[in-house]
């Protein structure tokens, strides 16, 4: 069984781990624009990563891909 402290410390890492490069980008580069956009998402990134490390699926997001159609439209 896994502690939230075992979980916090995961996202942590892959959130370090995600981010270092583009930092590095960020701080060589010219232009900082595309690779902070990049630099934006990686904590989002970690945290899908942790679920599906942890529970294997991320349906318990309350996500759902199927279609809902609106009955008041014509």
């Amino acid at each position: 069984m896994t502690t939230p402290t075992t979980k916090i410390l995961d996202f942590l890492v892959l959130t370090f781990g995600l981010s270092t490069p583009l930092c590095y980008l960020i701080a060589t580069a010219e232009s900082i624009h595309s690779y902070s956009a990049w630099l934006m998402w990686t904590p989002g990134i970690a945290a899908l990563l942790t679920k599906l490390l942890f529970t294997r699926s991320v349906a318990s997001l309350g996500w759902r891909l199927r279609c809902r159609t609106n009955p008041h439209l014509p």
